[in-house]
């Protein structure tokens, strides 16, 4: 309830929608910040109504005018999608076995699982 006393009010002025400041308060409450709110399934439970509501409130305000200057941008997001997929396969294929044994020094890795996988690669081409 203390809660909605100042986020909303600060929410009118800083013209952002009420939501993301309760999900900024429960972030800010919850165990991983100041612990206020211990009980994490509810937590859990809370955060993803938030995020529910949230996107619902964010479709509402969604204009058919808007969509259309948003999907000017499709083409951009998709390039930008298929070459970072391009570039991480490119980098697994080329350099993941000389990048393992160099990130098993900062990384504890199951010799139980990696070593058998190491052992026997596979071979893509």
């Amino acid at each position: 309830l203390l809660a909605s006393v100042v986020v909303v009010p600060l929410s009118r002025v800083l013209n952002v929608t009420p939501v993301l400041g309760f999900l900024a308060v429960g972030c800010a409450a919850g165990p991983f910040g100041l612990g206020i709110l211990s009980d994490s399934e509810a937590n859990v439970q809370l955060g993803d109504l938030g995020i529910v509501f949230l996107l619902f409130i964010e479709g509402l305000q969604l204009s058919p005018d808007r969509l259309l200057k948003l999907g000017n941008f499709f083409k951009l997001g998709l390039a930008q999608f298929i070459l970072t997929i391009a570039a991480i396969t490119a980098a697994n294929l080329y350099l993941g076995p000389q990048v393992l044994p160099a990130a098993e020094r900062f990384i504890l890795l199951d010799d139980e699982l990696v070593r058998p996988i190491l052992s026997t690669p596979v071979h893509a081409f």
